[in-house]
């Protein structure tokens, strides 16, 4: 009885435990007989997208949150999806924590962070009243009502409603799915006929994703009295028609502001400058084409952040109906610049500026002024008037002034020359920014102004004509008589060209006799280094180094001194001295220096060409010692290597020999030892003994003799009758077992190699 009582007891509490879980789990609402429960979780509060797939039919679905908050309609989601197989629930504000998912079937699930879109239902605007826009707006979410920021922007347009600038009004704030209604303060914005805004609103989610959409109002309005026209002797306009640019400087401008907007229009409807600078830059330039643009309308705006209330604006016109122009070249010899200039009858003010020194003149009408420039420098010359309406007109140029005759120089070829030649070729140098001519035909100039042309001649007399023009205009002519014989030359020796031919074979003649006396040196010394006993070739070598590096130094000392002797006469001729020189009128002495410089330069040419060849000689006989002694060290290698392969071949060849020699024996010995083996021993024969008194004795029975090893262990081992008289030994040959070698008959030992006998 109890243990019906106690089983009755125990399905009892069974029962009431599981209705209890039953309780728990199940919400009072709605019952899903739940076959699958999956969880996810939720890592922060956020707006969440669950994708729930499946097969056949629909499941029922139940969502349970950490707090035990249950979603089991379509009414507790922000919305929900359904597609064949697909079921997607959309879930605002969803709680931080584990997640549990009841369905009565199998499923598969993703979970994602849902972004809701925005919309903006409506923006109206209403009208201006003291600077006063109201607005009326509502801005829709997906999800539940959320906190967004929105932004005011005020764009201005043109005719066509194409947006010329943008600036923002306001940034605030307000709840989406809600009528806002808000009053723009618009008292900072500048005159303008066309206005409308755009509206922003920006939704920003938990994990910093921002999700944004705007709007443009349809409809427009204008601005009136905010902006005044600044006073424009606050600003300077300029047109330097040399360098063709248009400036503009707000340096003087007294209102406050951060960044100042330029603007900049030709006529032609080109849009020259628009930006904004920053309060430290106070200037700006454009590049103009005077050609087609007449005019440039100019308008600044001194920005407050991104407002303006005063405007700056002005017209500059390409002719003011003043015409100022130099008209001396920027290259002359002319010692005065010539200034053209038509001006009204009003006086206009003129500041020139030459070379630093500011002079002011009063034009008037029509005329030409002249200015006295430097010699022989770059004279900086600046115009500069003010229009009527305040602009200022400037005009620069740069004259180089120089009244010196280039220079020309004749390499080669003596005036008075001789010569059987149909051509020559004629080389000099003169000033590397002239342009040079040869009997009318252009010469090409090469680095430091050279110069070379081939010349054709006539028989007799020919005269070349050498002309440079610099690029002042100044020219130099200098003409060179060439005389052509004929046929019959026999005298052309006796002239300028042989005394030409005789300096080019200089060289030679030197290098020749620095040979023969390096042969000479050589063969003496190479005598006294065999009479010494010495190395001939390294002490002629030596020798001839020694030679070569004299002749380097002194022939390259000869052609250093030359170069500075080449110097001084050039130095003498050039620049300030040169100017002097020409000034003075002193002709000649350029002509004598120009000489000089001739016969320095082709010294110097000879003495560097010995030089080198003697240089050329040291570092041959330098590579030829070194060759020698590398090569000797080598072929001293080699013999010794063949002289100890020769001592090896040699020492391994008497080696073989007495090996044979060796083996030769020893077979000799063992045929002999074979020989003597095969010998029998005689008998010994005992001697009667003489019987003794006391009995007789018994005559010993002979004793077979052992087969001995040879024949004197055999003998050695014959036992005597006792009593019997001794036999004298046997004299026999004795050769060593293992080695073969002959050994003495008593020896107990071989004497070659020390095994016991």
């Amino acid at each position: 009885m109890k243990t019906k009582l106690m089983r009755s007891s125990c399905i009892l509490a069974a029962l009431l435990a599981v209705l209890l879980f039953a309780a728990v789990l199940a919400p009072a609402a709605h019952a899903v007989s739940a076959t699958r429960t999956y969880f996810f979780y939720n890592d922060v509060r956020r707006d969440i997208k669950v994708t729930v797939g499946y097969e056949g039919a629909e499941p029922n679905i139940q969502f349970i949150d950490f707090s035990r908050n249950t979603y089991d309609s379509d009414e507790s989601f922000a919305k929900v999806e359904r597609a064949s197989g697909v079921i997607r629930y959309y879930l605002s504000d969803a709680a931080e924590g584990n997640w549990t998912i009841l369905s009565d079937k199998e499923i598969t699930y993703d979970v994602e962070t849902w972004y809701p879109e925005l919309r903006i239902m409506y923006f109206i605007l209403g009208t201006v009243s003291d600077n006063r826009l109201d607005i009326r707006t509502m801005v829709d979410s997906e999800a539940q009502s959320r906190y967004f920021d929105w932004y005011i922007y005020a764009q201005k347009l043109d005719d066509s409603n194409s947006v010329l600038s943008q600036q923002l009004l306001t940034s605030t704030g307000a709840w989406t799915n809600e009528d806002v209604n808000y009053t723009l303060d618009v008292s900072r914005l500048a005159d303008a006929p066309r206005y409308r805004l755009m509206m922003e609103a920006v939704l920003s989610f938990p994990d910093g994703t921002e999700k944004s959409v705007s709007t443009e109002s349809a409809a427009t309005f204008s601005i009136t009295g905010n902006t005044q026209i600044g006073d424009n002797s606050e600003i300077a306009a300029g047109l330097d028609l040399g360098s063709r640019t248009l400036s503009v400087d707000w340096s003087g401008v007294a209102v406050w502001y951060d960044t100042m907007h330029a603007i900049i229009y030709a006529d032609n409807g080109a849009l020259l400058l628009d930006e904004s600078v920053s309060r430290d830059i106070m200037s700006a330039s454009v590049s103009i084409d005077p050609a087609v643009m007449h005019s440039f309308s100019i308008e600044l705006q001194p920005m407050d952040g991104e407002f303006y209330t005063t405007v700056y604006q002005r017209i500059v016109q390409v002719d003011p109906g003043i015409t100022v122009n130099i008209t001396t070249p920027e290259v002359t010899a002319d010692m005065m610049a010539v200034i053209e200039y038509s001006a009204p009858d009003t006086p206009v003010p003129l500041t020139l500026v030459l070379n630093g020194t500011t002079g002011r003149y009063q034009l008037k009408g029509s005329g030409t002024m002249s200015l006295p420039l430097e010699p022989m420098m770059s004279n900086e010359l600046e115009l500069t008037f003010e229009s009527a309406d305040g602009t200022f007109y400037r005009f620069a140029k740069t004259i180089m002034t120089n009244t010196v005759s280039p220079v020309i120089e004749l390499f080669g070829v003596p005036d008075g020359m001789k010569t059987d030649r149909e051509t020559i070729t004629v080389s000099g140098r003169t000033n590397d920014d002239a342009q040079m001519t040869v009997n009318g035909n252009a010469a090409q100039l090469g680095e430091n102004g050279e110069f070379s042309a081939e010349v054709a001649l006539e028989p007799g007399e020919n005269h070349i004509e050498f002309v440079s023009e610099n690029a002042f205009g100044i020219k130099t002519i200098r003409t060179l008589r060439v005389f052509r014989f004929g046929e019959n030359g026999a005298d052309i020796a006796e002239n300028g060209a042989g005394e030409k031919k005789t300096q080019s074979r200089l060289p030679l003649l030197v290098c020749s006799g620095i040979g023969v006396f390096a042969l000479v040196l050589a063969s003496v010394v190479g005598m006294i280094a065999k009479r010494r006993g010495k190395n001939v070739p390294d002490r002629v070598l030596r020798a001839l180094q020694i030679t070569a590096l004299v002749g380097t130094l002194i022939f390259g000392g000869a052609a250093l001194y030359s170069h500075l002797q080449y110097n001084a006469v050039n130095k003498a001729i050039s620049g300030a001295n040169l100017t002097g020189i020409l000034e003075k009128g002193a002709y000649e002495n350029i002509s004598e220096a120009l000489a000089d410089k001739a016969t320095l330069s082709q010294r110097r040419a000879d003495m560097l060409i010995i030089a080198g060849i003697c240089f050329a000689a040291l570092v041959l006989l330098i590579v030829i010692n070194i060759l020698m002694k590398t090569l000797g060290k080598k072929f001293k290698a080699l013999r010794e290597t063949a002289a100890e392969k020769k001592r090896q071949a040699a020492e391994q060849k008497a080696e073989k020999r007495a090996e044979a020699a060796r083996r030769k024996e020893e077979k000799r010995a063992e045929a002999a030892a074979r020989k003597a083996a095969k010998a029998k021993p005689a008998p010994a024969r005992p001697t009667p003994a003489k019987p003794a008194p006391a009995a007789p004795v018994k005559p010993a029975a002979p004793v077979k003799p052992a087969a001995p090893a040879d024949a004197d262990e055999a003998t050695a081992r014959v036992r005597p009758v006792a009593g019997a008289a001794q036999p004298a030994p046997a004299q026999r040959n004795r050769f060593c077992p293992y080695c073969g070698a002959k050994v003495e008959p008593d020896a107990r030992f071989c004497d070659s190699c020390g095994e016991k006998l």
